[in-house]
């Protein structure tokens, strides 16, 4: 199967180069971004393992508008009625409207030639969110500004359990802590000051989208290790 539980409740689903997760609890699921291919059918499966319908997944919390994070939004949305939300900043891209400048045009033109290959269907927020907002789900989850890969990135994070899901901010592999891939980043000026946001947040534990099996306090370790040095 691909989905394992990551923490009480967390559920990390992978499928075609990037991680979502599931925020499971008695009232709810909370979707953090829908996943890319192979996703529908692990969340089926997770489904079906915690005996909960399509219809209790009650919202999909966006990171970012690229595809390997909204590629199924259109479809989760149609069979739970779940309540999309992502950030006005991020808006063109979830629309393809997204003009891509100097090297990111790399980016644009891989996410033009993969929603053309694997059928993207578009799809509308529901509902705009924006950075220090919390969101009365899951125990409570603030949504937190972390600009560098698109301008309307966010993270999400959990107080109570002191669990910050950091989507693409940076990937988290062994040694290699590191930004996105330079192509890949449409506004890389912001990098520093969303490192400084996480490490003033000081999250006992990282998940992020593009990461190995690493536990949540291994990826937070690695993590400061990599970036809290280069600030001394």
């Amino acid at each position: 199967m691909k989905y394992r539980e990551v923490e009480p409740g967390v559920y990390q689903i992978q499928s075609f180069m990037v991680k979502s997760y599931a925020l499971v609890n008695s009232e709810a699921i909370v979707l953090i971004d829908s996943g890319f291919l192979g996703a529908i059918s692990s969340v089926d499966r997770l489904l079906n393992e915690l005996g909960r319908e399509w219809n209790d997944i009650k919202a999909i919390l966006l990171t970012h508008g690229h595809l390997d994070h909204i590629h199924n939004v259109a479809e989760i949305k149609k069979r739970s009625g779940a309540c999309v939300m992502g950030t006005r900043l991020d808006k063109d891209h979830f629309a393809q409207r997204y003009r891509y400048k100097g090297m990111s045009r790399i980016c644009g033109i891989l996410e033009f030639l993969g929603r053309l290959l694997f059928r993207f269907r578009s799809f509308s927020l529901d509902r705009e969110i924006a950075s220090g907002q919390s969101l009365e789900l899951w125990e409570g989850l603030e949504v937190t500004g972390l600009p560098g890969h698109t301008l309307g990135h966010v993270g999400f994070y959990n107080k109570s359990q002191n669990i910050l899901f950091s989507g693409d901010s940076h990937a988290n592999f062994g040694l290699r802590v590191m930004r996105p891939w330079p192509w890949l980043n449409s506004c890389p000026r912001y990098f520093p000051s969303s490192y400084d946001k996480i490490l003033s947040l000081k999250p006992g534990k990282i998940y992020a989208n593009h990461s190995d099996r690493a536990s949540g306090e291994q990826q937070m370790n690695r993590f400061w290790k990599a970036f809290c040095r280069k600030r001394r």
